[in-house]
This record gives structure tokens, sequence and C-alpha cells, in this order.
């Protein structure tokens, strides 16, 4: 065999080796990461989530020896963020931060999302889990949440609750609240959860579900109560508050967080950055990080990512029918 017909079968073999390779999802290309990685956030600079994602970016850095950039692209509640990751290059360089609103209540909002949570991202990694807080005015009459459930059977659709708009987490925790007790509220949406929270403290609106990061504070100075959690079981920061499944056996409402990448991203960067991930999360200053946002520190695999968001597509499919919540 002469030494050129030799050196092109040798090239067509390493060639079909290198198909295969990539065809199995593993191929990560030379010297990954040899370039920054963009990490996209489907919010305005300088919130809680903001800052989150900008924490696990420096540690995801140190980690992988390479620059990680955040790029904040908010709008349609995190959609617009969701739907440049999902037509971004699967090479590895660009990942995003998520979570249950965008990949499991936002498909059922909206006509059209631009992408398929099931089919357009490879999860990497959980991140965390939240729970809200059902808050009230100091000043209120309801002292309990006994005390507002009985209002509102007593006067249907006279006691209200604000969210931060229309299919918003808190409008539909509200909502499951109204059909899992068989209540009718008056539902008040505002722009923004703040502008409701403020609503709340005046005395405009009776309740609402928020975020235990921006109620942390006024619950502390004594101008919010908390009434009840949605966790499945009492918070270790309130154990004094009930959970609503104390009352209303079977309601939860438990928010995640995650970071995920473009489909057909390769197997083993996935695997890489979801390690990496891990131990910042794990680590006490992860931790203590991330319940200062209001989040509890919690890893998931891919796997349990993929399950959580099939869980609650589902759920909030169901909970958005009832409420007849749409954006347009």
């Amino acid at each position: 065999m002469s030494t050129v017909r030799y050196g092109r079968r040798l090239a067509l073999l390493l060639a079909v080796i290198a198909m295969t390779v990539s065809a199995s999802g593993w191929a990560q290309g030379p010297g990954w990461p040899a370039r920054p990685i963009r990490m996209l956030v489907p919010f305005p600079p300088g919130g809680a989530a903001d800052m989150m994602a900008r924490y696990l970016g420096n540690g995801l850095a140190k980690r992988l020896n390479q620059a990680v950039v955040v790029e904040n692209v908010p709008g349609m509640g995190g959609v617009l963020s969701l739907r440049r990751l999902a037509h971004a290059p699967a090479d590895g360089y660009t990942i995003g931060f998520a979570h249950v609103g965008v990949l499991a209540i936002s498909p059922h909002l909206y006509a059209s999302v631009g992408y398929d949570p099931l089919k357009d991202f490879a999860p990497i990694a959980q991140i965390s889990e939240y729970e809200n807080v059902l808050v009230v005015n100091s000043k209120s009459p309801y002292r309990s949440l006994g005390d507002l459930l009985a209002a509102a059977r007593a006067q249907p659709g006279v006691v209200s609750y604000g969210s931060a708009g229309n299919g918003s987490s808190n409008h539909l925790t509200g909502a499951m609240l109204s059909s899992m007790g068989g209540l009718s509220f008056n539902h008040i949406p505002y722009k923004g959860s703040g502008a409701a929270l403020l609503g709340v403290m005046s005395g405009n609106v009776d309740f609402m579900f928020d975020v235990m990061n921006t109620s942390r504070e006024p619950i502390r100075t004594g101008k919010l109560k908390a009434l009840a959690m949605t966790g499945k079981k009492r918070s270790p920061e309130y154990p004094d508050v009930p959970t609503v499944a104390e009352t209303i056996p079977g309601f939860a409402f438990e928010g995640w967080g995650a970071i995920v990448a473009p489909a057909g991203t390769p197997r083993d960067i996935v695997q890489r950055v979801g390690t990496a991930l891990q131990a910042i999360i794990q680590s006490p200053d992860g931790g203590e990080r991330l319940r200062a946002q209001g989040a509890m520190p919690k890893y998931g695999s891919p796997d349990i990512v993929d399950a959580l968001i099939r869980r609650d597509l589902q759920k909030f499919g169901e909970v958005v029918k009832q409420s007849n919540a749409r954006i347009d």
C-alpha cells in the first residue's frame, strides 16, 4: 500500500471517529473553555437574581479558569433571555440562568415563547429552591391564615391580593389558594412585585405572596406580618409561621432556579459546569449567599431539572387554565 493511500485511509478513519464522538455529545473541542463564557440572565442588573447569577459566574470563572460574562436580557418575564439561549450555538460558550417561571409557567401564558422547554435546552444543574410567604399589613385585621380564609368565605370576591402582574408567580400562587380553598379573591395586578408589596404595606390590598428577600426586612421591622409559608414544611427561618398546607392539605409552591445550556451542548461540558456549580452552591459561602437572596441552596442533576420542568409544566398548566391568565 502506498504512503499516499495509507494516509488517506488514516485521515478517513480519524474523521469517522471524530464524527462518532461528536454525535454522541461528548466532543468538547480542544482546550475548552478557550474563550469567555456568556451567562444570560433574564433579569435587569442589580436585583437579587442578578446578584446570585454574578456570584455563580465568578465561582465558575475560578473553577474553569476562564472568564464568565453575565449578560442581562430582561423582557417578557425572562422569555427573551431563554429565547436567545435556545438559539445560541451549542458549543459550551453560552449558558443561561433559568427558573420555574420561564421554563414551566410562561409557556402557558404566551401564545408563543419561541422555545420548547423540554426540547431546546440541556439542563446543567438545579442551584436553588425557594418558597413564598403570605404577608399582610401589620395593622391588618387578619392575624392568621384562618382569619383571612374565613373572611374570604364570608364575603366572596372582597378580600384582595396583589401581584407583580397577570400571570406572575405570586398571581398564580394566589390563584392556587383560591382554587384549592374553594374561595374567591379579588386579584389586583401591579407593575412589579415592589409596587404590589407597597400596596400591601399601605393597606390598598389585603395580602400577597412574596419572595423572602424583599419581605424579610419589612417583616423584621414590623411593617408586614407573615401569615403562612408556601413550602411543604415550615421554614427554618420562620419556624413559628405555619405552612398553607397545614390548613389546605396538598398546597405547595416551591420555586427553583437552574442553569441550562442550548440543546446539543456536549455532555462533558455539561458535566464539568454542573460539577463546578455543585461545589459552589454546597460551599459554606455559597449557601450563605443564596440564603441572603431568599433562596435555599439545592443542587440537582440534569435529570432532576428535567423532572422539575415536566412536573411544573403540568402543574402550572392547570393553574393557568383555571385562572384564565393569558399574556398576549
